[in-house]
């Protein structure tokens, strides 16, 4: 007969044994859930479309080099956008015709958008953002303080939410995020992206309260939340895509493309 101390220890080593195998499934079972939900999650967030539902009506050469960043003065009726080769600003018809230029003393202008009578334009090398009087041509700038050390990779669109009255401006990547500023250029919050290689040019939608988001590298236009977070998003055959603008009223969407001095104009679904 056993002894009665080693009987208790193989029934402990059993029973140990099975709870750690039973264990060692359900975390198994618990990690192939987790996948399953955040794969379903992914599908569900990203609702990706072709550009059969942006329909193409034209393309208009336009006489700036290396245009990045676009907006619209409804006002007016007319578009502005900047040259990170020239780093002037440009006026242009909504055909592409250039109407003014103005010159800035900026050293890698990236974005504009128009901040109520003004224009703000964002400086990625310097990492400045820079309010411009185009009737006095008085430019005031704004340095920013925030993480990030190349200058390469800083901001690379701006857009003005005059509803709420607050700045959003892109990093282009490492890190893509979305930076939120105050009337007094203080960041305010700051929003990591992750739908897109590169985040390259940006317009506030007034009419619907949300975020164009354009990608070059991804070679996409992004619906967005004010926070960030996807919508929709459509592809777009575009070189260097790197300004975006939205016209509500007429149903259509401008991208300008860096690399072949182009703007495409888009049917609104």
């Amino acid at each position: 007969m056993l002894p009665c101390s080693f009987f208790f220890l193989t029934v402990a080593y059993i029973l140990i044994s099975n709870i750690i195998i039973l264990k060692n499934k359900f975390k198994i079972l618990f990690l192939i859930s987790i996948l399953l939900i955040s794969s379903c999650r992914k599908d569900e967030d990203v609702n990706k479309v072709n550009t059969d539902d942006l329909e193409l009506i034209n393309v208009f050469k336009i006489a700036v080099e290396e245009p990045s960043g676009l907006c619209l003065d409804t006002v007016n009726n007319v578009l502005f956008t900047v040259s990170d080769n020239t780093n002037n600003v440009y006026k242009i018809s909504k055909t592409g015709s250039l109407i003014q230029e103005y010159d800035i003393d900026a050293d890698d202008l990236e974005g504009i958008t128009i901040y109520n009578s003004e224009l703000l334009l964002a400086d990625e090398r310097n990492k400045q953002i820079l309010k411009y009087n185009i009737i006095n041509d008085e430019l005031v700038k704004y340095s920013i303080d925030y993480d990030n050390t190349n200058a390469n990779n800083g901001f690379e669109g701006i857009a003005y939410n005059y509803t709420d009255d607050v700045i959003y401006v892109l990093n282009e990547k490492k890190p893509g995020e979305l930076l939120t500023f105050n009337n007094n250029f203080d960041i305010i919050n700051t929003v990591s992206l992750s739908f897109a290689n590169d985040y390259s040019g940006i317009f506030y939608d007034s009419d619907n309260n949300l975020l164009w988001i354009v990608s070059d590298e991804s070679e996409s236009v992004n619906k967005c939340t004010l926070n960030g977070e996807l919508l929709k998003s459509y592809s777009v055959d575009i070189n260097k895509c790197e300004g975006i603008a939205i016209d509500n009223k007429a149903k259509l969407l401008y991208l300008v493309s860096d690399t072949d001095s182009e703007m495409y104009v888009y049917k609104l679904e």
